[in-house]
Order: structure tokens, then sequence, then C-alpha cells
């Protein structure tokens, strides 16, 4: 309607302008041609003035003639009929010639007229009494000369009057050009410029539709994959949840997707995406349901199933195999892996209504639990998994009171020198004890890492460990270090440093001897952020320690580009050292590589005597485990750091047995 009105407006606009153009040219036209009839009757009365001065040289000529027949002697009767005749042609002439000037009101014009009839008085004389001639010869001869120079001076006016009205003549053409040329040229800008506007708004209509599309598909699609993306999703879900009668939710995430953007780079990930989106858009259009990318390497899909339950498994298990196909090019080859989580409503235990949401949270514990079990499987929720769910919502509502109530407490594990024998630090472990029972950190943690709350505990367990280090140095006899670990949510928060200085400077403890604990998650999500992040630390003169070293996938090149200060080697390398070599050769380049790097190697979960002789004799550094110490609170660490005991190595003692340092 907008756009047809905007045509309609233009069109009114361009026929006034016409009809104005028109109109105005045509007045031009008439006032140009009417000024060119009133100067028609000027050139006709030069041209009557031509014959006046005709007129003039007949009686000039008729003069002569009767001066030469007196001065001969004789009027014979053919001199009397040529001068009969030239005096009636005369007569005629100056009749007409007098008619011509005869509406001039100048005093030019009145001259002639005059003498003209003195003129005409003196033929009639003449033509009466031919010896007129002779006794009236001065005066006839004056009345000629008055006549013959009043005439050539009304020549000369005349002649000069028709110059003037020719050239005023050509420049009303001249005028009547240029105005039509311009009447033409505004018609020609009109039109093109109407023509513009029209081509214009036409131009704007289609990009702003384009627009519109792009903004739908921006708003409603993956750039990448071309799916259905999340907001897709929740509204399209809705939608079939609602009217199928056996639906399921299925979501689907790529096994160690890292890996492959790591070790074959982001452009052939992004081949991997778009292959395994199309087989998930086909196998799930195929049975009539509908599938998005959620974002990263996460799927979803809603879809009936006719068999219930039942299906559901095998549905599952048949779609992990067809998206397993391998994925080739430029001679790459790989074959993506996936784990699956489905649910269908009546799965949902308790009086939770089977939303779209409360479905997406279900497929998603399956999800997780399918990845915990060995991953490239699918997990069909169940009942205990609702169950374990519903104590996780729980936990989720009651650690912020917990911490309030002073539920959680901080446990701290030794870390011994692998060589002295001596004490080198404390990493502080988060503990929660709920309703009597402690709930093991692994459990509690991945529940916090879900939202906020992390943070909070994060800067609770950092505070008072920080605290309780420098209480620690106060009586220990060399400096003993901290470590505690940080989250990857409260790594990317952008108050982190200002944080941490508050808390330097409010504990006094010197920054050399905090160490912050991060892992491969922290470094996946923003690289530029982290590296800045690890750059303001170092600043301070904290240390940063890459923990759980070896049980990620792209850790090398961690160490590579990141400047950590401390490596800690995960218990995967420890417990089967002993018996393997392949571990101990691993163990021994990996004790190379930090070392070459400048970098101090911790190595966790050392159990056993021989585990400790190995990792010592391959160059170990920092070890720490159940063989030198349970985790301890934060009294038993203050003994044990005044202490100045050290821990019995290489003797067969018993895992917690110390002895007292020979130096102290």
């Amino acid at each position: 309607m907008k756009l047809a009105g905007t045509y309609g407006a233009v069109t009114i606009l361009l026929i006034a302008a016409i009809v104005a153009v028109s109109s105005l040219g045509g007045f031009l036209v008439l006032s140009q041609y009417d000024a060119l009839r009133e100067k028609e009757g000027a050139i006709t009365e030069v041209t009557r003035m031509r014959n006046g001065v005709i007129a003039i040289v007949d009686v000039v000529r008729a003069r002569d003639a009767l001066r030469d027949l007196r001065d001969e002697g004789q009027i014979d009767s053919t001199a009397g009929d040529a001068l009969t005749e030239a005096a009636d042609f005369l007569y005629v002439r100056a009749d007409t010639l007098r008619q011509a000037i005869g509406t001039s009101l100048d005093q030019s014009s009145e001259r002639v007229v005059r003498s003209l009839d003195n003129l005409v008085a003196v033929l009639d004389a003449v033509l009466v009494d031919p010896a007129v001639l002779d006794t009236e010869t001065e005066a006839i001869n004056a009345t000629v000369s008055e006549a013959t120079a009043a005439l050539m001076n009304y020549y000369d006016e005349q002649k000069e009057r028709h110059v003037a009205a020719v050239a005023q003549k050509t420049h009303l053409l001249q005028q009547l050009v240029v105005t039509t040329l311009g009447l033409i040229l505004l018609f020609a800008l009109i039109t093109t410029g109407t023509a513009i506007l029209w081509r214009v708004e036409y131009v704007g209509r289609m990009r702003r539709q384009e627009a519109e599309e792009k903004a739908n598909i921006l708003a409603y699609y993956d750039s990448l994959t071309g799916l259905p993306n999340r907001a897709s999703f929740l509204e399209e879900g809705a939608r079939i949840l609602g009217e199928a009668d056996t639906p399921a939710l299925i979501l689907l995430d790529l096994d160690d997707f890292k890996i492959i953007n790591d070790s074959y780079g982001h452009k052939f990930g992004d081949l991997v995406l778009r292959t395994v989106a199309g087989r998930i858009s086909h196998h799930f259009h195929g049975h009539g349901g509908f599938a998005a990318r959620l974002g990263g390497d996460e799927f979803a899909a809603v879809l009936p199933i006719a068999s219930g339950s039942d299906g559901l498994q095998s549905f599952v298990d048949e779609l992990i195999l067809e998206l397993s196909a391998n994925v080739t090019a430029n001679g790459l080859k790989i074959s993506p892996r996936l784990s699956v989580g489905a649910v269908m409503p009546h799965m949902l235990t308790g009086a939770e209504a089977p939303t779209l949401q409360a479905l997406i949270r279900a497929a998603d514990y399956a999800l997780y639990e399918a990845k915990s079990n060995g991953r490239f499987r699918g997990r069909i929720y169940d009942a205990k998994m609702a169950a374990s769910l519903a104590t996780r919502r729980e936990m989720k509502l009651e650690m912020p009171r917990a911490l309030a109530r002073d539920e959680f407490f901080i446990e701290y594990q030794p870390q011994f020198n692998l060589v002295t024998g001596r004490l080198h630090g404390f990493e502080a472990l988060a503990r929660w004890r709920r309703g009597g029972t402690v709930v093991p950190p692994g459990v509690f943690i991945e529940i916090a890492e879900e939202d906020d709350f992390i943070v909070q505990l994060d800067a609770w367990v950092l505070k008072h460990a920080m605290a309780e280090a420098v209480t620690w140095n106060r009586v220990a006899p060399q400096p003993i270090k901290i470590s505690t670990n940080l989250s990857a949510r409260n790594f990317h928060s952008p108050d982190l440093i200002e944080r941490i200085q508050d808390m330097l400077q409010t504990t006094k403890l010197p920054a050399e001897l905090l160490t912050l604990e991060i892992t491969e998650s922290v470094l996946i999500e923003d690289w530029v952020q982290t590296l800045e992040t690890l750059s303001d630390l170092s600043r301070l003169g904290i240390k940063i320690a890459l923990d759980d070293f070896g049980t990620g996938f792209s850790s090398l090149s961690y160490l590579r580009r990141l400047s950590v200060n401390e490596v800690k080697i995960d218990r995967a390398f420890v417990v089967d050292i002993e018996t393997s070599d392949r571990t101990r050769m691993m163990m021994d380049a990996l004790v190379d590589i930090a070392q070459r790097l400048g970098m101090q190697l911790t190595i966790e979960g050392i159990e056993t005597e021989p585990q400790a002789k190995i990792l010592a004799d391959l160059g170990g550094e920092v070890g720490q485990g159940y063989l030198f110490s349970w985790p301890v609170t934060a009294t038993e660490a203050l003994d044990l750091s005044a202490s100045g005991k050290r821990v019995a190595l290489h003797n067969g003692t018993h895992a917690n047995a110390v002895q007292a340092d020979p130096n102290t």
C-alpha cells in the first residue's frame, strides 16, 4: 500500500508538470506570435515607402524631361503625352504613398504629407498650363526638391525601423527556439527524475524485501549448516510436541569435536558439521520430524515415534550408526561419532509438566549420561535419571544457602618435593557437608558450574585459602605455596583481576606464593581474552598451572602457545606407570618438555612407593597423592607447615609416614 501510494503521488506530479509545461509553452508561443503580427504592419509600411521613393524618382525624371524640352525650345505632342502620362502615374503613386503614411503622427510623416500635397498641386498646374514650367520654374524645382528630401529622409527612418524590426524578429525567434528547447529539456528532466524516483523506490523495496528475508534467515536458520537454529526449534518443536500423539525429543552432540578442529583445522571441522547436519536433517525429515542446530556441535530434533518407547531406542541406535559414516575431503577421512540423549513426555516423573523446556532438560541429562558412560552411544531418559536430575535441581537450589550456613569447608591436599621430601605447598579443595553426608566434589562442582554460583564458590575458596596460607608462612621454615582451582566461568568474568588484587591486598599474601589452576575448558571459549587474562595475572606475579594435563586432546599445543608456570600431570599417567613401558616413555617425554620449557611439573595421584620412585627417577619435581597424605584440615596444614618434617621416600614406609627434617 505504501509503495502504491508513492507511485500514485509521483504519477500525479508528472501529469501536473506536463500540463504546466504545455500551458506555459502555449502561452509563450502565442505571445511571440502576437508580437510578430504587430511588427508585420511596420514591415508592410516600409514596402509602401519603397513605392513612394519610386514615385519620387518618376517626378525627378518628369522634371528633367520638361527641363530638357524647355531648353530645346519646343514642346511637341509626344512630349506632352509623356508628361501627362508621367504626371498621372506620379499622381497615383503619390496618392498611394500619401495613404501609406497618412496614419503616422510624427514630424517626419507630416512633412512628407505636406510636400506631397504641394507636389500634386504643381503637377495639376503643369498639366493645365505647361507654360507654368517657364514662369514657375524655381517654385516647381523647390517643390520637387522639398518632396524629394522629405521622402528620402522618411525612407532613411523607415529603413532603420525595418532593420530594427528584422533584428527584433530574429531575437524573438531565438527566444522562441530557446524557450522551446528549455521546455523540452525541462520535460526530459521531469520525466527522467520521475523514472529515477520510480527506480529508487523499486530498488529500495527490493532491498527492504531482501533485508527482511536475510533477517528472517539469520533469526531462524543457522548460517553454517543451513538448519533451523535454536529460536526456530523452540517454536516448531513446541508445535510438533503439541500435535503429535507419541512425540520424542532427541539431543545429539558430536564427540570430541574439538579434536577435529585442533587436528585438522576449522575449515575441515566446518565441513564435518555441515555433513553431519545434512545427515541429521535427511534422517529426521524422512521420519516426519524437525531437526535444528542449537549451537556449536549440538543438535536437537523432535519427531513422532509410532512404536513408543520400544521404538525410540532402536531409532537412536540406527541414527548413531548412520551419522558415523566417514567424512572425506582433501585426502582427510574421519568417522564422526555422536552421543545421543532422548526422552518422551510420558517419561517425565512427578508433577513436572511435559513442556518443551522440561523435555530438553531431561534429554540433556540423558545425553550427559551417554557421554559419561563412554560416548558414542545413546541413552533414553528413565526413572533413575529422573531421580538423579531431581536431586541435582535440589542441590542447585540449596548450594547458595549452604554456603551462607557454612556447610561448605576446605580441605588441603599437601604437595611434596619428590627429591627432598620437603613440603612444597597445598592445593585447596572445596567440600560440601549436606545433611551429614559429604557430597563428592565431582557432583556438586559440576552442578555449580551450570550457573554463576561457581564464581561465588571460587571466590570463597580463594579468599579463605589465601588467608590460611598467610598463617602457614608465618610459622613455616620455608615458603609454602597455595594453589586453587579457577573455573572457566570465573576465569572469563570481567572483574576477575580486580577481585584477585583486592584479595592480595586484604590477605597480604605474596603473589608469587599463589597458583591458579585452570583446565582445558577455560582455554576453548575465547582465545584472545584468555591470553589477555593470563597476561594480567602474570603481571601480578601469580603463577598459572595447567591442570589435568593429559586428559585433554590439545594440551601440547597449549604448552607451545601459553606462558604457564606449572603443568599438573593427571593420575591417568600414574596408575600403570609400574607396568607399562609406553606410560613411562610418555611420562619421560612430558618431564623433558616441561624442563625444557622451564615449567614446574606436578604429578597427581601418587599412591605407591614404586610410583614415587619411578617418577622421581624420571625427573618429576613435585607430587601429591595418598602415598604422602590424605587431604588435611586447615589446622593440620598449619601443624604440618610448622613442623618442618618431610616425607620418607623410597624406604618402604607407610604412605603417611613422615620424619623430622635433620636440618631443623
